[in-house]
Order: C-alpha cells, then structure tokens, then sequence
C-alpha cells in the first residue's frame, strides 16, 4: 500500500506532506511521490512490535509507537486513516509472529510443555512455602536473609507464572484453531495430563464474558426466581443463603476473619506504576487480540486494572456533595436553579474518579444492585422513617440511591436518587461501550439522566462524557472527553460543556469549556471554563470572573451502607467481597480465583435462562420508552402534604370548574374524578377530552385555548391526601362549583 500522508515534524515546521509505501515490514516515507521514484528514503518505521493507536476525538489522525518513539500521521479523512489502519495492524500482526503456525504437531508439543510446566510451578511454589516456614522459626540474625530470599523467590514465581499462563493460552488457542484439522477423539494424541494447577491469568471479563462463554458443568441450578438467577436487591435475606442449593458450591477465600467493611472504606487505591515494565507478558498478549477501533466486549483485560468498587458504586459517587445537588430547591429563580444544577453536575465527576488511578470498576453483573444514603450537613433530622423509596428506614431529611445492572446485552445501568424532605429526584441509565484505540482505551456513555424538581415542575435533562484510559503501554491515566448538555424544556435554559482531551502536542488535560443559554438567546448568559478535577470558574455575559466550583476543596459527605453481612446476594459489596479483600492485599491470583466464582455462577443462569427460553425481566427498574424509570418505589409519590402547593396553581376557573392535573407528561394511564361538593358524586371524565402536552394539559374538547398547569408525581392511596386537596379547593372557590382532578394511579 501506498499513498500521501501528512507528517508531524516538529513545532516549528508542523505537519508535512510525505509519500508513505508499506513494504517488507516497515513503512518507509518519502518528501514526494518524485523522490520515492528516485529512490530518495527521507525515514522509515520499523513495524516489528508496533503499535497504532488513533485520538478518539479526532478522525484523521493515528499513531505508530515502536522503539520508544511515536510518529504522529495524519490522513485526509477517516477512511483513509482507517485503511492506513488496516493494512498496518496486518503488517505488524505479520512481523510480530501472531499468525505463524510453526508445524502440525504445535497443539501436542504445547500439550506437553504446559503440563511440564505446571509440574515444575507447583516444585517452585513448594519451595517457596518451606522457606516462608523457615522464616517464622529463624532466629534474628538470619531473619532478615532468608526474609529477602523470599521476596525474591516470589518475584520470580509470578514472572514464571505468567509465563506457564501465556503458554496455556498458546495451548488453548491452536487446539480451537479449526484450520489444523485436529480429530478430538484421536487418543494417540492424547497425553496423560495433570490437573491444571495455576488458573488462568487475572483477567477481568469484559461486558459479554459472563453470558456469551460455553461452559461445560455438571452443576444444576436450583433456582425459583422466575427471571433463571438468586433474588437480587435488598430484599435478599443473607441468613439463608446456606439453605439454598447454588449453582457452584461457594469456595474457601480464607477470609471469614477479615473486616469486609474496612475493606470498602479503605478508598485507596494503589498505582498500576509503569504496566510495560511490570506486566509486559500480559499486555502484549492483550494486544496480540485486538485491533484498533475493536469493540472490547469480547476481549478479556487484566485484572491488576481493577479497582475495589463496582460500576454501580461508582455512579453513586456522583452524590458524593448531596448538599449541592438538594441546594436548586430552595432556589426562587429559574435562571438560578439551572445554574445550581449544572454546579453540582460540574463537581459530581471528581467525586466518582478522584483517586485519578488508571483503574476499572467492576462490570456489574446481571441483577447486581447498590443502594446507599447521605447524611446531609447543616439539615436536622426529619424524625420521619420512610417506608419506600431507595434505602427505607432512612430519615426523611436523607439522600438515598439505588442502582441496579438491567441489562447485559447491551450492558446498561440504572440508578435513581432522591430526597424525599426537599423534592428532588434523579432518574439515569448509562450504557457503556468500550473500544480499543491503540495506544488508549475508550470508554462512550450513552444515555441520559433527570434531575426533577418536583414543586417546580421542572426536568432538568443532561448526558454524560466519555471516559478514556491514555498511556497503556507505559503509565496509564484517565481522562474525560466529549460534549455533555443540559437543558430544562419548561423554562428554555440549556448549556453546553465541552470535555477537552489532552492535544497531541502541549496542551492541558481534564479542561472543560461550557457555555449556559437563555432560551431566545444566541449570546451565552454564563461562560465556564477550568478542570473537572479541580477549578472552574464563570463569568457573566456582562460581568466578572468569579469561582464557579473548586471541587478539590469542597468537603465530600461519607455515604452509608448497609454492613456486607447483612446485604443480599446481589448487593455489590456483598456480590464482590473476596475479590475486594484479596486486591487489598494485591493478591492477584486470589482476587482471580474470586472472580472466576462470581462468572461461572452467571454463565450456569444465563444457560439455564437460555434452555428453557426465561426472559429476564430486571426487578427494580421497568423500561419506559428510550429510558428506565424507578418501579413504584419513589417516597415521593405517597409520603407528603400537597395542599399548600395547590393553590398556587389554581389559577384558571371556568364554567364553575377547576381542572387540575396531577401525574407525569410521560403516563395517560390516570385517574380522572368530577366532585360535586353538593351531592357528592363521583363520576369518570373520559380520556380523549384531554392530551398530554409536556407539563400541561390541554382540555381541547371541553373547554378550547384553556391550559392548567400543576406538576408533579403524587400517588393518592391514602385519605389524608383527598382531604387536604379538597380543603384547599374549598377555601378557594365557591361551593356551586364542580371540581375535576387528573391523578396518576399508583403502580
């Protein structure tokens, strides 16, 4: 292949224009077409252990690092960087020996090598016990000695251990190859084999592992819940999880002593340090898999990448500052409740990936919840228990939250926060999607999330950055890009905030630039710019700079959570223990050993759910059209007084009616009563006499042109809420007139 490219040569002379021809292994590059006839090399790029790697941002441009050098290229357009691409990732497979099959009888040779290889392992790891039991009964001055010796000893086991996995894997990998033409039953292939000692490498599954893996098992499940898995949520009783049959009879971690709690609270996170360095081995086979611009569900990435939390933990961090997301209630302007909730949103994101480590959170599994609450500071206590919503039992005065994994294909999230005492909630789902980028990881968050306030009838609707993990060759970091947006239908405020990645050249990371409109306005009322992880400041469109959110020196409120031991099976931290005690420890292979449990569990469900053709259908959260909403558990909808809200709104008296609508512009099925003070009656008002039209509704049959606004999401189950709202219409308008009101059912 050949053709132009452009060139990064450096700061002064910039990009250059080069002809590039792809050839033995190398791409050599020319200053013209002219001088590649003549045979006028300016450089060439060696492509034995290369590595390509595009932006992520920008369409045209890719890398190719080898020898510790990076060249900067730069095509006309996406397709033909992409065929760029293409035709050097199979040039540098080539090189690089992953397509080369050495002779017919690889699968046997490899056969025996590896469990040669197990054999020696287990003599290694022996000897290495016998000298820790040499330590502990040393004397003093020979403590310290047979000390080093072991450090040593143990350096050199997992470097021999990885290089038994790689070879397994190697194994694996030509014995499915359906190109050698193998016959499974031939038994003068076969060799006497030993158990595998070592398992496979600490690999964390990607989205698709659980479900997607043919495992064989002799195991049977003995599950009732009718969607094939244990009942998830908090409604799990972990008391009884001895007396139910599981699928893959529960291991023994050796940590029935260790504080499963402290472990959680010890948000700590150790570096990855410089991963070509330290797990070389494990990162070239990962890139062996791969190519750029390759979805990563079906790829497997190491477990040393993996911090001690759950997604779902993680999006809980995002109310980290709960005194700053209830703040925009007690706001009487509309241009300032929209500027308080793009503050908080604004500082959320630090609170969730403060650690700044290049590290994952967990892939939750199907049917996995977290639940949490806050304590907010400067609020006294309700003394009121809830009995729904997210945490019950929380004070009436407390933030809760709840997350459940609603889906696996493709893998989305839900969550919901609210705090019954100030009326706000917030409703989201994130589907993550992952792809390789060369030299990066990135990570694309699709959906959106709601913050209501509901005494303003007010949805304030925002989407979410993507995140990308920079550097895996050598010191990985993170980062956030892309354009996030917020915006209020009721009252037309809207803003823009734009995730700057870092350049290729200079440059700053973690800025954002943003700007907050009015509706009718082209000009932005509000310019904000800073970093996410640290300051950001605004200025008005006609006044000075001031700090917007320094989120670095904003106090964090510590969230609460149910002790490990008493959470269900499903409950994250309960879900995930071993794994998080063992990479406390940094014991890899124990927190492998954990993980693989928790998979194979989840690929006995998925098959059984598939064999007898179960529809898994999530227990927290319903699907509602593009988004997920909360089933009937919202404190909200049954658990406070209306009536002082309900005058205000009853601005509209015609025909000696008053029209009021209660419920969500999203639901029709309510409840319509007429209420004649005389008599009593009660009678059924038809649908098709009115429409939802955002927060109004219109009464286009009875009464043409005439709007009534009341927003919010009450149930009306208990008694106590009719005869408040009656009261209050009374004191209002004469006894001759009829009263209608539209109410949502409960669910």
């Amino acid at each position: 292949m050949e053709g132009p490219l452009s060139k990064w040569t450096n700061v002064v002379h910039g990009w250059q224009y080069r002809w590039f021809i792809l050839m033995d292994g190398a791409l050599h590059y020319y200053t013209s077409k002219e001088k590649m006839m003549k045979g006028q090399q300016r450089g060439c790029i060696r492509l034995r252990g290369a590595v390509i790697g595009i932006d992520g941002e920008n369409n045209s441009l890719f890398t190719v690092t080898v020898d510790g050098k990076t060249f900067h290229l730069q095509g006309r357009d996406e397709a033909e960087r992409n065929s760029w691409i293409r035709a050097l990732e199979a040039a540098i497979h080539e090189q690089s020996g992953y397509y080369r099959i050495t002779s017919s009888n690889s699968p046997a040779i490899l056969k025996a090598k590896a469990v040669e290889a197990d054999k020696h392992l287990q003599d290694m790891i022996n000897e290495v016990r016998e000298l820790e039991g040499l330590s502990t009964s040393a004397k003093t001055e020979m403590k310290k000695t047979i000390d080093d010796l072991v450090k040593s000893a143990n350096r050199l086991l997992d470097t021999v251990k990885h290089a038994v996995i790689l070879l397994q894997m190697a194994r694996s990998h030509l014995e499915g190859a359906s190109l050698l033409g193998l016959n499974a039953n031939d038994e003068d292939s076969e060799i006497s084999e030993a158990k595998v000692i070592v398992p496979p490498l600490s690999y964390s599954s990607s989205e698709d592992e659980f479900f997607d893996a043919e495992t064989p098992s002799d195991d049977k499940l003995s599950i009732d819940n009718s969607n094939g898995i244990d009942n998830p949520g908090h409604n799990n009783n972990p008391s009884k999880k001895n007396s139910q049959k599981k699928s893959i009879q529960e291991p023994d971690f050796e940590d029935a002593n260790e504080d499963f709690d402290a472990a959680y609270e010890d948000t700590e996170e150790l570096d990855v340090g410089n991963v070509q360095q330290q797990h070389g081995s494990v990162l070239m086979h990962l890139l062996s898999q791969v190519s750029v611009g390759m979805d990563l569900t079906k790829v497997t990435l190491p477990t040393f990448i993996l911090e001690r939390r759950s997604l779902l933990e993680m999006y809980a961090d995002f109310f980290a500052h709960p005194d700053t997301f209830i703040g925009c209630t007690d706001i009487s302007s509309p241009e300032e409740r929209f500027i308080s909730v793009v503050r908080y949103y604004m500082g959320a994101f630090y609170a969730a990936r403060k650690s700044g480590v290049a590290k994952k959170p967990y892939n939750p599994i199907l049917g996995e919840t977290f639940r949490c609450r806050w304590k907010i500071p400067g609020i006294k206590r309700s003394k009121q228990l809830t009995t729904r919503g997210p945490f019950p039992g929380s004070d009436g005065n407390d933030l809760t939250f709840i997350a459940e994994q609603v889906s696996h294909h493709p893998p989305v999230s839900a969550f919901y926060a609210e705090h019954p005492g100030k009326r706000v909630s917030f409703m989201a789902h994130i589907w993550t999607k992952s792809s390789f980028l060369g030299l990066s990881i990135g990570v694309t968050n699709i959906g959106w999330g709601t913050v209501k306030l509901h005494d303003y009838g007010e949805e304030y609707v925002l989407t979410f950055p993507n995140g990308y993990g920079r550097s895996i060759m050598s010191t990985p970091w993170i980062e956030l890009g892309g354009k996030v947006t917020v915006n209020c239908i009721k009252t037309g405020y809207s803003a823009e905030i734009d995730f700057l990645t870092k350049p290729f050249f200079g440059g700053k990371a973690h800025r954002i630039s943003g700007n907050i409109y009015r509706s009718g306005f082209k000009k932005p009322i509000l310019i904000i710019k800073g970093e996410w992880n640290g300051v950001i400041t605004a200025k008005p469109l006609n006044g000075g700079e001031y700090l917007f959110v320094d989120v670095k020196h904003y106090p964090e409120v510590k969230k609460e959570c149910e002790p490990v031991a008493k959470q269900g099976d499903r409950e994250s931290r309960r879900l995930w223990r071993h794994v998080t005690v063992a990479l406390r420890k940094n014991n890899i292979q124990l927190a492998t050993n954990a993980k693989r449990w928790i998979e194979q569990r989840q690929r006995e469900e998925a098959k059984r759910r598939q064999d007898q053709q179960i529809v898994y259908h999530p227990v927290l959260f319903a699907k509602e059209g593009d988004g997920w909403r909360l089933v009937g558990m919202c404190s909200h909808q049954a658990e406070f007084t209306v009536a002082k809200h309900v005058v205000g709104f009853m601005s509209i008296v015609m025909d000696g009616s008053v029209f009021i609508w209660i419920g969500s512009r999203n639901r029709l099925d309510s409840l319509c009563f007429a209420q004649n003070f005389r008599g009593m009656n009660l009678m059924e008002l038809s649908k098709e006499n009115y429409f939802i039209d955002s927060f109004t509704v219109k009464l286009n049959k009875l009464f043409a042109n005439k709007q009534v606004f009341f927003s919010s999401d009450l149930c009306v189950s208990d008694a106590s809420f009719w005869t408040e709202l009656l009261q209050a219409i009374t004191n209002y308008v004469t006894k001759n007139e009829k009263i209608f009101g539209v109410v949502k059912r409960c669910n």
